[in-house]
């Protein structure tokens, strides 16, 4: 079966899909462009206006300008074909006057040609034309044959755009795939998460995160450390193999190893045919495609798994083993550019693809405890659910989870929550099975990098807490400053370093110190919108409407199924504050104070993600001190301003108990959010259980609790700098730490003792009530400078401080702690006192300045 978009409309599509039965044919899919393709194919939102040149979506049919008809580039390069249609993606400048867009998006979901086929080889080609831009263009696009229930389908398919997945998860969970960066998240260039995924990278990006720091999920193989310019292969978000492409760049690249490369020419590829250059022309500054060649491009999947791509005609990787996953597939295409533009063009897409025949063992999805396998069922050959053999790493293991649903599909898993594997290791699973005609499939080989994680001290666990107080106890603090995006300065608002708290704290009766606000619900804050009622809904968790807009029930999806991301925002508590000078509602410049003791019900693995706008900072205490500033665990933070975007850590938990934790919140101004969510260890493999927010009544969700009468040991309750900022701070600022005695136990102020980048300091010490303060201020009034000399317009790094507090309490024995932490202040330059002028030669009484022009 052919279906060609040339003179077809949709209906007609949709009429041969029902007409042939699925079975053992294979599919093919062909496409010119020569007609207009926009009411037939899925553009995500990303259709061009023909307008607007930033942030915007840039897919558009262009009538002229193509490669011409099907096979004309397997002889060379072309220019651009008269009154023959192609496909644009991104462009540089559609005015060729050298005004360049920037920060575009163009992508396209190709029709289901296949008629969800388990498809586990194909043959893709198509004409491309890529460049003149910037010189340094960026970032770039992928080919991708993915799997029907990939996240960037399903989001489409939901109704989100390609828009809502760049650089961000949609509120779908549409997510491509990424270099492991967590301000990386969601690169189009990077390719889906499933199937298999070719991306025309154009950016040298560095290092690869590895592991990935979520809610980044891009992995690589074993000895691939480097993003660079180049053709990625990617097979269900493990990024296999690269080919550099060093030539026509100005910006420099190295290989995928880290090794660097140079490229023979920095403009472009002169003639279209250099396989070493990613660009198919000159750049010439006018960000005109017109200058550009069109070249060939194409990939062989076999039903052996050995991938061999082709690009301007070069052959340029061989027997490629992938190990793809043969299942029902869509065509997808996406692209970006950034603050670079460049121009992305296609034309004559073709794609045959071939079905399987037997049960297929699909990709391996593995955690710290655990692994999940799915096999499909293949027409009337079907999986024996109990006949499911496996080893981790040489060993037999017994399968712990073994379902098959009602689409053929089997999951197999296998968890052990006693004994994690190390987080960056890689782990060998082998799964054999039978068939229903009693056929050995497998064993089949299959290999995971475990992700990085987080473990919990069994130690911090906390006792006798008071299960009949749910919910959390949170502190608001509001100030007339307007304020900039750091954790260092939202625990100084806290603390009440930038003036009195005009936040409303009518409600804030609660707590030890009847200062606190009991939630005995969940996290889940905005502010209100600009009509001052309305509650601008902010996050992953907010009211859904049905189709007609009315709210659908609390933890109900439109299909009426359960869905824990179902639940209304409510106002932070405090918010709004004293009103404005300009009587506007104050919802700016304040910070909060979550305080609660989570419960982990058993031993596992567990994600938990703070969303937030703007930054955050979430810590699990060592004991009954979530507010030690030294003994904790950091689990997350955000050290900035953003809109609103998950921070998410996995989090290994030895033993089951309660937890006792805090979340530091802090808004600039514009909107605002925060939400506190988790994910269970009840799935199969690990943290892939019940996703909810904490203390929510959905089934599964973690619970908390706002008591606990544990007696907490002497606590570091403020410390500025704080420990593990990311922000410099400024170079007159000093150290200060405050020490609050325990229930038991005081501070004794004889023990103290601080070090300052290894020499001993004199702290002065000073004891008010149950706090006893450490203070010390810089030397002549600001820390020491880098003396290095600014390279170009570089400044040198700032200067990094590091401390040594040690301290001990009155209880017998001692307990002696000694905390080190380190921060970094601004760089800055002194003024010479021999550039001073005497006072005699200022004339007082004339103010203001010289101009000369």
């Amino acid at each position: 079966m052919r279906y060609r978009i040339r003179n077809m409309s949709f209906g007609v599509l949709a009429a041969l899909a029902m007409a042939i039965p699925s079975s053992s044919k294979a599919g093919s899919f062909q496409a010119d462009f020569n007609t207009d393709p926009s009411a037939i194919l899925n553009f995500g939102g990303s259709l061009w206006d023909g307008v607007t040149t930033s942030h915007t979506g840039t897919a558009k049919w262009i009538p002229s300008g193509g490669a011409g008809p099907f096979g004309t580039t397997t002889n060379g390069p072309v220019l651009g074909q008269t009154n023959d249609g192609f496909l644009q993606l991104t462009f540089g400048d559609p005015s060729c006057s050298g005004t360049l867009g920037s920060y575009e998006i163009g992508g396209v979901l190709f029709t289901n040609f296949d008629g969800n086929l388990i498809v586990q080889a194909f043959t893709f080609e198509c004409d491309l034309r890529i460049g003149n831009g910037n010189p340094n263009p960026a970032d770039g696009f992928s080919i991708n044959y993915c799997a029907n229930n990939d996240p960037v389908v399903l989001a489409l398919q939901a109704g989100d755009t390609f828009a809502d997945m760049n650089n961000q998860i949609s509120s779908n969970g549409g997510q491509f795939s990424d270099n492991g960066n967590s301000g990386d998240t969601s690169l189009a260039e990077e390719g889906t998460s499933t199937g298999l995924a070719i991306g025309f990278d154009l950016w040298d990006s560095g290092d690869y995160t590895i592991p990935p720091n979520p809610p980044a999920i891009g992995l690589v193989a074993q000895g691939i450390t480097h993003d660079g310019i180049g053709l990625d292969i990617r097979v269900d978000d493990v990024l296999i193999d690269t080919f550099s492409m060093p030539d026509g760049t100005t910006q420099g690249t190295r290989d995928q190893f880290g090794n660097s490369i140079t490229g023979a020419n920095s403009n472009g590829d002169p003639t279209g045919t250099d396989y070493l250059a990613i660009e198919t022309g000159l750049h010439d500054g006018t960000g005109c495609n017109t200058n550009l060649y069109w070249v060939h491009f194409k990939a062989v999947l076999d039903t052996n798994g050995f991938v061999n791509v082709w690009w301007k005609n070069h052959q340029i990787i061989t027997n490629l083993q992938a190990n793809f996953l043969p299942t029902p597939g869509r065509l997808l295409m996406a692209a970006r550019v950034g603050g670079n533009a460049a121009n992305i063009d296609v034309d004559n897409i073709q794609i045959t693809t071939i079905p399987a025949h037997k049960v297929l063992i699909g990709a391996l999805k593995g955690t710290a405890t655990g692994f999940t396998v799915e096999t499909e069922d293949s027409g009337g050959v079907t999986a024996e659910t109990n006949s499911f053999q496996l080893t981790l790493n040489g060993t037999g293991v017994s399968p712990t989870y073994v379902n098959k649903d009602t689409n053929g599909i089997t999951t197999v898993a296998y968890k052990n929550s006693a004994s994690p594997s190390p987080a960056g290791a890689t782990n060998v699973v082998t799964i054999s099975l039978k068939d229903n005609n009693g056929e050995t499939i497998g064993p089949a080989t299959l290999t995971y990098v475990v992700p990085g994680y987080l473990v919990l001290p069994a130690s911090f666990a906390v006792t006798n807490v008071d299960t009949s107080q749910p919910g959390f106890l949170v502190k608001a603090y509001q100030v007339t400053n307007n304020l900039d995006n750091e954790i260092n300065l939202a625990e100084a608002v806290l603390h009440g370093d930038y003036g009195p708290n005009v936040a409303t704290l009518t409600a804030f009766t609660n707590g030890p110190n009847h200062d606190a606000y009991v939630e005995t619900n969940v996290i889940n804050y905005a502010i209100y919108g600009s009509d001052g009622v309305t509650l601008a809904a902010a996050g992953d968790y907010q009211q859904r409407n049905d189709a007609n807009g009315n709210p659908l029930p609390i933890h109900q999806n439109a299909a009426g199924n359960p869905s824990s991301g179902n639940v209304p925002d409510v106002i932070f508590p405090g918010i709004p504050g004293a009103a404005l000078p300009n009587g506007a509602q104050n919802q700016i410049n304040f910070t909060e104070e979550v305080r609660t003791y989570l419960q982990f019900p058993k031993p596992g693995l567990y994600k938990l993600t703070v969303n937030s706008d703007d930054g955050c900072r979430l810590e699990i205490g060592d004991g009954n001190a979530a507010r030690d500033q030294f003994s904790g665990l950091t689990v997350v933070q955000f050290d900035g301003g953003r809109g609103t975007s998950d921070s998410t850590q996995t989090l290994y938990v030895p033993q089951a108990g309660f937890y006792a934790v805090r979340i530091l919140y802090f808004q600039g101004g514009g909107g605002a959010g925060l939400e506190f969510s988790a994910v269970n260890d009840d799935g199969p493999a690990g943290a892939d259980g019940t996703t909810a927010l904490v203390n929510d009544s959905f089934p599964g969700a973690l619970s908390a609790y706002r008591a606990c009468s544990q007696p907490a040991p002497v606590t570091a309750s403020y410390v500025t700098p704080v420990p593990g900022i990311t922000q410099s701070v400024r170079p007159e600022n000093g150290v200060y730490v405050e020490l609050t005695d325990g229930a038991t136990a005081t501070v004794n102020g004889g023990s103290i003792s601080l070090t300052v980048n290894g020499a001993p300091v004199q702290a002065t010490v000073a004891k008010n009530g149950s706090v006893t303060s450490v203070s010390y201020s810089p030397p002549g009034g600001a820390w020491p400078q880098n003396t290095a000399s600014p390279a170009g317009d570089n400044w040198p790094p700032d200067p990094t401080v590091t401390c040594v507090l040690t301290f001990a309490d009155n209880s017998t024995p001692p307990v002696t702690r000694t905390n080190a932490w380190s921060f970094n202040t601004m760089e800055y330059r002194s003024v010479p006192p021999s550039l001073a002028l005497p006072a005699s030669a200022v004339d007082t009484t004339k103010g203001g300045f010289l101009d000369k022009a």
